[in-house]
């Protein structure tokens, strides 16, 4: 969507995170993963920049700016997984606090304040998904 706006070719640290496992703190996309699934020809296909939820991606294109009825050039900014942009417009956005999002799945999702290393179970270790 955001290609198609401004032009650029991005992804979200929220959604490559959550779904591509891109870690930041580990440098970025695990290669090795890639590679032991036989997918390593992927991560050529990937957007070359991976940008924080909420940066400026790029502004409006003319011609859909036109179409919009909006100004060319409006910054467009990056976003992220519904149910993690979700738990932000809800304020879980400190250590300590956590919500339930129910929809197509149910999430919990909660904030901590040092990083989680070992997870057992059926939960999840996302860094960068919000």
């Amino acid at each position: 969507m955001t290609h198609k706006l401004t032009g650029e070719w991005t992804a979200s640290i929220s959604n490559t995170s959550t779904r591509w496992y891109y870690d930041h703190d580990e440098g970025g996309w695990p290669e090795s993963l890639y590679d032991a699934v036989g997918l390593d020809d992927v991560l050529e296909k990937f957007p070359p920049r991976v940008l924080d939820t909420g940066e400026v991606v790029g502004g409006l294109r003319e011609e859909v700016a036109e179409e919009l009825g909006l100004r060319p050039g409006t910054p467009l900014a990056e976003g992220g997984v519904d149910a993690f942009m979700g738990a932000v417009g809800l304020g879980v956005v400190d250590p300590g606090k956590i919500v339930l999002i129910t929809g197509s799945a149910h999430v919990i999702i909660g904030q901590v304040a040092e990083p989680i290393q070992d997870v057992h179970g059926n939960l999840g270790r996302l860094a960068d998904g919000l």
